[in-house]
């Protein structure tokens, strides 16, 4: 009898672990419905210290393209883990919807290592299928996109993605 109890309790758990899941990956996969997948577009970007910034800069290595925005607190609380990327892999950050100025004001005083460009009339974020920030491409040697997520995502998550973006 107790074992059976026991047995009931875990499969309830189980249960519920699987309708998490299952709730969690549709939810996914409504956010990303509209990012493209195979060829990332090429664009070029004016960069916030006035070089050109392309995906094809980085050729031959696997790269991250970043789309958010200085009004997005998920963006704000993702900062750090992208920062931590971007010291080793190329990271392209496009604030979306912003103008150059803007950007420099919300970063002024906090240095950052990320490429940023400003994308004020959002014509690379809608070639991307962006509709909403904070979203990643994460793009391998050949210029293909690999993985693609919208919303928070952590160091280790965007490390271990462009890790798969390497081979």
């Amino acid at each position: 009898m107790i074992r059976s109890a026991l047995q009931r309790k875990w499969i309830r758990r189980l249960a519920w672990l699987l309708a998490f899941t299952a709730v969690f990956l549709v939810v996914r996969a409504w956010q990303t419905r509209d990012l493209i997948t195979g060829p990332a577009p090429a664009f070029e970007l004016l960069s916030l210290d006035g070089t050109i910034l392309s995906p094809a800069r980085f050729a031959g290595q696997p790269h991250v393209i970043y789309f958010w925005a200085t009004w997005c607190p998920v963006c704000k609380a993702q900062r750090g883990a992208i920062e931590s990327v971007a010291t080793d892999y190329p990271v392209i950050a496009v604030a979306l919807g912003e103008d150059a100025a803007t950007v420099r004001d919300y970063l002024a005083g906090a240095p950052t290592p990320l490429l940023m460009a400003s994308d004020s009339d959002g014509r690379v974020a809608r070639r991307y299928g962006v509709r909403g920030v904070p979203a990643m491409f994460f793009i391998d040697a050949e210029g293909n996109i690999v993985a693609r997520e919208m919303g928070y995502t952590s160091a280790w998550g965007v490390r271990a993605r462009l890790w798969l973006a390497s081979d």
